[in-house]
């Protein structure tokens, strides 16, 4: 008999080899900054750069230039061991192209590792009038290299990119690294899974109505709000966690986990549970390349990327060394009053006290981990709302190999908004369950769900009031005679946000105070243009482009067949459109929550309408063939999506922005020096540059 998953097995392994034939940009051998222009180029002048390669198969330069548009091509880069030679190592030609950016390829230089090269531009058939224009910086800030005019020294710096090709030998480098670090997943395991797991043993009919994967998201996402939860109250009572009492506690949760799982294998349920098959294959296959890729994209960052990662790093440094939730960001920045959640940055420092990892590393590890199991928590809201598995499949897979996002909160460090994204379905399902149920086990849960997303993230707090009223306006105008039993859910949902607030007093009064209040005394103010911007370029990149026609395809087909899911996800957005938004309707109001943050976020409701409309042209094309025919779909339909993987993967692999790394691993050497050669309270003049406003 034909078994659907053995293709995909088989396709995605390939996918997963594939991933080593790909071409990364080079952290370590880039000048970034461009606020001037070099010297012109044209005829027999040239400008050039030296620099140290970094990464062996050096194979393609990028530079800055101002469009030339009214420029004479060709323009031509001379690869060259040092100034003085006149041997060229790579000869190669491009046009304008129509780009900012000019890159040259040319076949990888696989000794390329720590060796010193020239790259020499020229342009001999551009006129003094019309040069070749190229960015720089006017000062000497990339000190492996230097920048030359004409043969000469010049005293700036060319902004150049150095990429290098990922062939499968680094991969299987990278491989079998990976797999002496695997032992990492014991303490993620004991610190995001076992709290949640034995949680959910107090909900029994949750092991029947959920199967393992979404068992395992629904641990997750309770563990991830107990951890800020327990941290707070630890503090509250005059206690604080370090690395002894963390793995005491948290390692005993984890034999506790496995215990409980160890009996229910010995003795299972007498109703029929669902549980893992041979069918849970292609979710755990989907899931590992996933979070292979995730790793793999950033093997060669130094330092979480992008300014937010500088924040979330010193308050996690703060929970990590105190033990405790901070009361102030003293003595690393002068803020007296810690009124930012916390909850991404409690885990973070968790799971440095149960690794011993440092802190920077613990962070990427952790926060790669976080954003695959974000299609984890998106099977399980599709799987929640559709009722149907292969569709939270297919949805599950565009979140891990195809979308953009969440993947490319790495380069933003978006670790926040990510930790509270995957707490949300959780969440959602839990306070829906228990105000239609009204089971108290259920509403517990919920509570403290609440509890830590609240602790999370704010802003994914509002998402979970807008999911919520959503689907309580869906169900009232679907069923209006029984808009008694409605009231009597809205008012469940009204007692479970307040003993939500009423188990985080006494922080609430203090963030609501300090932070909520004057949020609301400013609710009318612009807030930076940056934050306004509506820019469909979040949701058209690459494959999105793709998953936004055909996520609007599959909500119009379900609207079509009064499917009530896609209803509630489309008044979703629209309420949050409107919260983020409300002027453009002539409401007051304006910044609670701003639109790259609902943006971003775009992708759960997208990947559920694709997840939709790919199972439903699935059930149709196998209801009308027959025999042989069915395989053939079967295999049509998987090698595609295995196709579809290969590229998807590639993509994801090289998503972070060189523009967002900050960080080197000379940087790396700078601040060890720093730390044994200077005394503390030591103060650094550095560079900086206008970012936000008045903020630099």
């Amino acid at each position: 008999m034909f078994k659907p998953p053995l293709y995909f097995i088989a396709g995605s392994l390939l996918a997963l080899a594939l991933t080593g034939c790909t071409v990364r940009f080079d952290p370590d051998a880039m000048q970034p900054r461009a606020d001037v222009e070099a010297p012109p180029v044209y005829e027999t002048h040239t400008v050039g750069q030296t620099f140290i390669a970094t990464r062996p198969n050096l194979c393609a330069i990028e530079v800055v230039w101002r469009e030339p548009s009214e420029v004479t091509g060709p323009f031509i880069l001379h690869l060259r061991s040092d100034p003085l030679s006149t041997v060229d190592l790579a000869h190669v030609r491009i046009g304008t192209g129509g780009q900012p950016v000019a890159r040259w390829r040319f076949p990888p230089i696989p000794d390329s590792l720590g060796r010193e090269f020239y790259l020499l531009i020229e342009a001999p058939q551009a006129t003094a009038d019309h040069p070749l224009r190229l960015r720089a910086v006017a000062h000497d800030v990339y000190t492996p290299g230097s920048a030359y005019a004409d043969g000469l020294p010049w005293p700036g710096d060319l902004t150049f990119r150095v990429f290098y090709n990922y062939d499968l030998s680094m991969f299987l480098g990278d491989l079998t690294r990976g797999i002496g670090e695997t032992w990492l997943f014991l303490p993620a395991a004991a610190l995001f899974w076992a709290p949640g797991f034995l949680l959910l043993q107090c909900w029994p009919a949750a092991r029947r109505r959920f199967d393992a994967w979404e068992q395992m998201a629904l641990a997750l996402g309770l563990s991830l709000a107990v951890i800020p939860f327990l941290l707070l109250w630890i503090t509250q009572l005059g206690g604080a966690l370090h690395t002894a009492t963390a793995r005491m506690l948290f390692g005993g949760l984890g034999v506790a986990a496995v215990v409980v799982v160890g009996a229910r294998l010995r003795h299972p349920v007498a109703q029929r549970a669902p549980r893992f098959t041979f069918s849970a294959l292609p979710m755990a296959l989907v899931l590992g390349v996933g979070l292979a890729a995730r790793l793999l994209a950033v093997r060669d960052l130094s330092l979480p990327a992008w300014v937010d990662s500088v924040h979330h790093s010193l308050v996690a440094r703060i929970i990590a060394e105190s033990g405790r939730v901070p009361i102030s960001y003293e003595p690393y920045i002068a803020v007296q009053n810690a009124i930012y959640h916390y909850g991404f940055h409690a885990s973070v420092a968790g799971f440095v006290w149960l690794s011993g990892k440092p802190l920077p590393q613990a962070m990427l590890f952790v926060g790669q981990v976080f954003n695959i199991a974000m299609a984890l928590q998106v099977y399980l809201l599709a799987r929640w709302l559709i009722r149907r598995r292969w569709a939270a499949f297919f949805a599950a897979l565009i979140v891990a190999l195809l979308s953009t996002m969440p993947a490319y909160y790495v380069s933003w460090g978006r670790y926040t908004q990510l930790s509270g994204l995957l707490i949300l379905p959780v969440t959602s399902i839990l306070t829906i369950e228990a105000a239609e149920q009204h089971d108290r086990r259920v509403t517990a849960l919920g509570v403290l769900a609440l509890a830590g997303l609240i602790l999370t993230h704010y802003r994914v707090f509002a998402f979970y009031i807008c999911f919520v009223a959503a689907r309580w306006l869906v169900e009232l105008v679907n069923r209006p005679h029984a808009w008694r039993a409605r009231l009597l859910e809205l008012g469940w949902h009204v007692a479970i946000g307040l003993l939500a607030l009423a188990l985080l007093m006494p922080w609430i009064f203090q963030v609501a105070d300090e932070l909520w209040l004057r949020a609301f005394t400013r609710w009318g103010n612009r807030p930076p243009a940056a934050y306004r911007d509506f820019s469909w370029r979040y949701v058209t990149g690459g494959f999105d482009r793709y998953i936004l026609t055909l996520g609007a395809l599959g909500a119009v087909v379900a609207l079509a067949e009064r499917r009530r899911f896609s209803a509630v996800l489309l008044l979703w957005m629209g309420i949050l459109f409107v919260v983020t938004n409300p002027s453009l309707l002539g409401l007051p109001g304006e910044g609670l929550i701003n639109n790259v943050a609902m943006l971003i976020a775009w992708f759960m409701p997208l990947a559920i309408w694709c997840g939709f409309l790919g199972d439903e042209l699935l059930s149709s094309w196998l209801a009308a063939l027959k025999g042989r025919w069915r395989t053939v779909c079967y295999l049509l339909v998987f090698g595609a999506l295995v196709a579809l993987s290969v590229v998807g993967v590639h993509r994801q692999i090289t998503i972070v922005n060189p523009d967002c790394v900050l960080a080197t691993h000379a940087d790396l050497d700078a601040l060890a020096w720093i730390e044994s050669h200077t005394p503390p309270g030591s103060r650094f003049l550095i560079n900086a540059q206008p970012w936000h406003g008045s903020i630099y």
